[in-house]
């Protein structure tokens, strides 16, 4: 995101040359706040996360959490299709029988499949943290709602 941001304000700048130094600092700014992102990132205690789609892949993959979610359970989730059966019961067990810390749900794109997996998470007090992959409704500033989302993160692997 700050190497978008680096390269929007030197277009900007080019286009506008009297505002420059603005689209600069303001870019630095944004590059400032995404490395604090980054350390809160490292900050998320370790464990085990299953997520209705991989919406927080790179989150995941950055804060080395273990992404327990079967490759069928994702690909089927994705390719908008019946999640196979051993995928499926592979997921009940995992979240049923302590194989996950969190999960990660994004309710953006809620299927019967989905809403069953938030339902069983909660029946067996496993945390279930929302990620959205767009900005939710209401929101307009792309570091506060990563923050709260990472915050969210965090605290459920904390508890």
């Amino acid at each position: 995101m700050s190497e978008v941001a680096e390269k929007v304000a030197a277009e900007l700048g080019e286009l506008q040359p009297e505002q420059r130094d603005t689209f600069t600092g303001n870019a630095e700014e944004f590059a400032q706040r995404i490395e604090d992102l980054e350390k809160q990132v490292e900050e998320i205690p370790g464990g085990r996360v299953l997520s209705t789609e991989p919406v927080a892949h790179y989150l995941l993959e950055a804060a080395h959490l273990e992404d327990v979610t079967p490759a069928d359970y994702t690909r089927a989730i994705e390719g908008e299709t019946d999640v196979p059966v051993a995928a499926q019961q592979e997921v009940t067990e995992k979240v049923t029988g302590d194989g996950v810390d969190v999960v990660v749900n994004n309710p953006q794109t809620v299927t019967s499949v989905t809403e069953q997996l938030v339902q069983q998470a909660g029946e067996h007090d496993v945390p279930v943290v929302e990620m959205t992959e767009t900005l939710p409704e209401g929101e307009d500033d792309y570091v506060s709602w990563m923050t709260g989302q990472i915050e969210q993160l965090a605290g459920a692997l904390d508890q």
